[in-house]
């Protein structure tokens, strides 16, 4: 009868402590998921806070009412093209301020958020050209930011192509830091960048749960005290901070140490980004890259991708109007693809080496046009020397 008592406390005692330690696992999955929750409810530092988050800057003039209330009657005949809607938007923009007001507001009322597409993750890595989006009315983050970016620089406004890390509510483990997860813009008007977020403004989405019941101008050429709140470029430069923060800290905000808080203190974003506008194309979108990695080293294949990216839409024959290349245009592409090459292969791993065969390819395919085009030359000159 003892040993009967005896197992029975030993038994009793086991499953207390397997109680207890049940406890302890439910208490640390409860934490570990608060944390991040509490870090983004928490929100930036009173110090980053600018009251009333005020949105427009002061130099902003145009008649904004005027240009919705138009943008709204915009005709079918007009949406064809990025041309096309410019030359309507100019019977009634006065400056640079009302045209991108114009083009924000188109966006956010006529073009529609492709769900399916953002979930399909092997469909959304190719962007659509301005004319293809105009077309279907139907696009993700980077179709949008290439329409922008296409109707701003048609009115010799300087625009750039940002992509970055958000935070999004209830998606407490955003961002992750080895992948960038949206696209924007950044503007130049005037002496001036602001920040625009087209898709975050639009009401239409192919989901329903997401609509809006009008467009959000919350990220219309916003302070960026509002946008770093939710948005953080891959280059800090595109801040448009003096202080630009810390990816830790935008992704923990409070309960990151004060040492941790800043990236880099008197950073010269504008002289910064005027420097590259004097660049050419490749060269600026290089220095965005290596910036992008010496703001986040772990995302380690971010200068590769982005040349990558860019190598890809040299070619990309929808965006360049279904034209043929000619050979300077090809030789162009391939240095870049090299240059994305390069880049992987500094980094050394099993991906980076895979990416690299991948690019090898392109480069091989694009070879065997290059020794087409030169042969077609060779052959044309040869006919003219014989006439």
């Amino acid at each position: 009868m003892g040993k009967v008592w005896i197992q029975l406390i030993y038994i009793f005692s086991f499953a207390t402590l397997i109680k207890q330690k049940l406890k302890n696992v439910i208490l640390l999955f409860i934490l570990l998921f608060s944390f991040p929750a509490l870090a983004q409810v928490s929100g930036l530092d009173t110090n980053l806070r600018v009251a009333g988050y005020k949105v427009y800057d002061d130099a902003i003039q145009g008649d904004f009412i005027k240009v919705d209330s138009l943008v709204l009657l915009t005709p079918k005949s007009a949406m064809k093209n990025s041309d096309a809607l410019l030359k309507y938007f100019n019977k009634f923009c006065v400056n640079d301020y009302e045209r991108v007001r114009a083009f924000y507001t188109f966006i956010g009322e006529f073009i529609t958020y492709d769900y399916a597409k953002f979930k399909d993750r092997k469909n959304i890595k190719r962007q659509l050209s301005a004319k293809e989006l105009l077309s279907s009315k139907l696009g993700v983050c980077g179709d949008v930011a290439i329409l922008f970016r296409d109707l701003c620089r048609k009115s010799d406004i300087p625009c750039v192509f940002v992509i970055g890390y958000t935070k999004q509510p209830f998606k407490f483990w955003t961002p992750k830091r080895k992948d960038v997860d949206h696209a924007w813009n950044s503007v130049r008007i005037d002496t001036t960048w602001y920040l625009v977020d087209a898709t975050w403004g639009m009401k239409l989405n192919t989901n329903k749960k997401y609509c809006a019941e009008k467009v959000n101008y919350l990220f219309f050429l916003a302070h960026p005290i509002v946008f770093i709140q939710n948005h953080l470029p891959a280059d800090p430069a595109f801040q448009l901070l003096e202080n630009p923060i810390s990816w830790k800290y935008f992704k923990w905000h409070g309960w990151v140490n004060e040492k941790q808080r800043a990236y880099k203190y008197d950073y010269a974003f504008t002289r910064i980004l005027n420097s590259r506008d004097s660049l050419n194309e490749d060269q600026s979108i290089l220095l965005s890259a290596i910036s992008a990695y010496e703001f986040n080293p772990k995302n380690k294949y971010i200068i590769g991708a982005i040349m990558f990216w860019h190598a890809e839409e040299l070619l990309d024959e929808k965006k360049q109007g279904k034209r043929k290349f000619n050979l300077a245009e090809y030789k162009h592409a391939r240095s870049v693809y090299e240059e994305a090459q390069r880049q992987f292969e500094l980094v050394n791993t099993g991906k980076g080496k895979g990416a690299k065969r991948y690019i090898q390819k392109k480069i091989d395919e694009l070879d065997k046009k290059i020794i087409q085009l030169q042969k077609k030359q060779m052959k044309e000159a040869a006919k003219k020397k014989t006439l």
